[in-house]
Order: structure tokens, then sequence, then C-alpha cells
């Protein structure tokens, strides 16, 4: 596999020796492996795969991380559970003598459950988006990309976005010369918008620009190349919706940092559909730009065209 990463995270390559034990990243999985040599300073390296291989000239600081340690827990932690396919908030009652099971009480409803697999079922809570703070460094993982960005996770509630503009210093054109899915990137918060999206910058002097209740809203690139009830038709992303608006993130045309809009449903296509009949968060949708709502800090979008707009 060859991967021209040119911005991540800095694994600490002084703490990798000759035969470590750690994992390697590889078709976006990880991988159980062995160092067999260092080269280039500390941060080059072969290894040997557990299941069959070698590779040589793996990068460190993309590539290899330590073994991820087992989840230990005890009475009266609290943690969370996974239950068809949903995480809840959870308290240990009890820990099995081999550490590898438990009894978890339900703090949703108080029910009880015995035998949890810890190792499948059990992990630490996750980060309230509401205690983040623009500016926090994190180490994430690369969980998701996309033509316009990549969506890592720092351990909060939701994956935060990382906007292809905040990925390198330079500009760049694809995505996936920069990042792979798996990849361990650092990452800082530059924005936090009111409908708890997430965004996040690979670049810590490109943080702070964007939309939401901890940085400035900057509308100005839409403002250079759209007008009021422009005909110009701008990408974007369901974000959320509601009864009578769709919260839509939109890609201005500069390639810039994405900003949150609203489309009420009097400018969707189809006007006498619920509006969750017909969008689900992550839907990619076209839409124009209104009007710049500088006051509330942003964009009134449309879904119609400019001649039934008005209709």
């Amino acid at each position: 596999m060859h991967v021209s990463c040119k911005q991540g995270s800095e694994f600490e390559a002084h703490t990798i020796k000759k035969d470590d034990d750690v994992q390697v990243l590889f078709d976006g999985m990880w991988h159980d492996s062995k160092i067999l040599t260092l080269s280039n300073g500390g941060t080059i390296c072969k290894v040997m795969y557990k299941d069959g291989g070698e590779e040589e000239n793996v990068n460190i600081a993309h590539r290899v991380r330590p073994i991820p340690s087992p989840t230990v827990v005890q009475e009266g932690d609290m943690m969370q559970v996974l239950w068809d396919d949903v995480w809840h908030d959870c308290e240990i009652q009890s820990v099995s003598d081999k550490g590898d099971t438990c009894t978890v009480q339900y703090m949703d409803g108080g029910d009880e459950e015995e035998n949890v697999d810890i190792a499948e079922r059990i992990r630490t809570p996750r980060i309230k988006i509401d205690s983040l703070r623009v500016g926090q460094k994190f180490r994430g993982e690369v969980k998701i990309i996309k033509k316009y960005g990549a969506f890592v996770d720092i351990g909060a509630e939701k994956l935060g976005m990382v906007h292809k503009g905040r990925i390198a210093r330079e500009k760049v054109k694809d995505v996936q010369d920069y990042v792979v899915i798996g990849q361990i990137v650092d990452v800082w918060v530059s924005r936090i918008a009111d409908d708890g999206t997430l965004g996040l910058s690979m670049v810590e002097v490109l943080i702070g620009s964007g939309g939401g209740r901890n940085a400035p809203v900057d509308l100005s690139a839409f403002e250079k190349t759209c007008w009021y009830n422009s005909q110009k038709w701008l990408a974007g992303e369901v974000v959320s919706t509601s009864r009578y608006f769709l919260r839509v993130l939109v890609e201005p045309p500069d390639g810039s940092a994405p900003q949150s809009g609203l489309v009420h449903i009097s400018q969707l296509r189809k006007r006498r559909t619920e509006i969750r009949d017909q969008f689900i968060a992550g839907d990619r949708v076209k839409v124009r730009v209104l009007k710049l709502n500088h006051r509330e800090g942003i964009l009134e979008l449309s879904m119609r065209s400019p001649a039934s707009s008005a209709g």
C-alpha cells in the first residue's frame, strides 16, 4: 500500500524499538505486527505481520500505533454498553473473576444485564459536544473520507469533519492523497455549530473559522461569489431535519470551509411532503443562497429554481 500522506499525527517514534509489538495500518485495518528494523532516524520501519508477510518503508507517523490496551472496568464505573446497535450510559455493577464480562445497570431505565462481553460491548463514555471548546487538541482516527473532507473520531458523541481546506496548509485537491481510513491524526476543534456539528482542523493555524457558538461566523466566501436569491447551485450535506427546516452544511464555491444554512419547508422542491420523509442526515443536496443572514450567522437557502422560489 502506498499513501502519500502529507499531514498527519506525529507518533512518538523514540518509544518504538526493534522487536516491539505494534499495530500497523493496512488497507483500512489495524494489524498486529512486530518491528523488525528502524531507519531514517526512527521514522521508518520494516514490520512483520502476525498474520503473515513483511513490509518495508512503513511510515511510523501515519501507519503505526501501540497495541490498544484492553478495556478494564470495576464496580461503580460509569461506562457505555452497546445494545441493539446503540450505545447506552450504564453503571458497572460487578465484574467476573476473569475480568472479561460484567453486569451492568442501564441508566435510561434501570434494567440490569449480566454476562456483558467487556471487549465487544463496553466503552468509556463519549465526550459531550457541549464540553468541547475551539482550540482543543485531540488525537483521532479517520473513519470516513469524502471528496470535500474527512470525518474523524476523537471520542466525542459525533464524528468531527475536517474540510479539505483544513487538512493541510497547501491547497488539497484529493483528500485521499493526505489521509486514509484508520489513520491516526492530530486535530484541533475548529468549529462547534449550534446544532452540534463538530468542525476540526489538522492545521492548528486554521482553527477558529466557521460558524457556531464558540467561533465567529465567516460568510465571506459566499459574499464574494453569491448574491441574494442567487442562481448559483452549491453542494451541501444534510445535517439535521425538523418539522419546518432542513439544516444543510454548504460548500462555498471557492472550496473553503463549509457553513451551516437552513432550507425552510416552503423552499423545498416537494413542499407538500414532510421534510423527514424526504431527507435524512448525510444526504447530498443542491441548494441556492437566498440570503446571507449576518445577524444570525447563517445562510438562508432554497432547493427550488429561481423562477419558482417565490411562488
